[in-house]
């Protein structure tokens, strides 16, 4: 038992309707092979990227690796409350809203831009926008709450 290798913990968070690619999961496993690789966990978006797997979690033990966070810096998900009330919100308007991240910004960039004296350039067509990909805005509900002191 002293003498057997450390095999981190590989895991996939997907139901059997999730499409992955082999590749993404080949370069999971590859990670995992990494030094102090404690676990790597491919999450339901899990697909190839540049030698490692995007959409995907690492823990690693004495060791950073720069690589793991890739071309798409930023790139990971986050969860606001907001006080807007359901049967306040206009799908419509809501949808035409987000639709605007997906075209290029108008005026509001070239203006930041001057007024903090920054040359424009090739990146200035991402600000402002949720990004290209499998990026997404997603709105829910909450309809139940099971725990009241957690939600507390």
């Amino acid at each position: 038992m002293g003498n057997e290798p450390f095999v981190p913990k590989i895991s996939i968070i997907a139901s059997a309707a999730s499409w992955i690619e082999g590749e993404s999961v080949r370069q999971l496993e590859h990670t995992a092979t990494w030094q102090g690789m404690i676990e790597v966990t491919g999450m339901p978006d899990l697909h190839p990227g540049r030698g490692s797997p995007i959409g995907a979690s690492f823990l690693s033990k004495g060791w950073i690796y720069p690589s793991l966070v890739g071309n798409d810096i930023g790139c990971g998900m986050g969860l606001w409350q907001t006080d807007l009330l359901a049967r306040r919100v206009k799908m419509d308007r809501l949808e035409a809203n987000l639709a605007a991240f997906e075209s290029e910004p108008s005026g509001r960039v070239e203006e930041w831009l001057a007024k903090w004296n920054l040359e424009p350039n090739a990146h200035d067509i991402a600000l402002g926008t949720i990004g290209g990909g499998n990026h997404f805005a997603e709105l829910q509900k909450v309809e139940k709450i099971i725990d009241q002191a957690t939600w507390d």
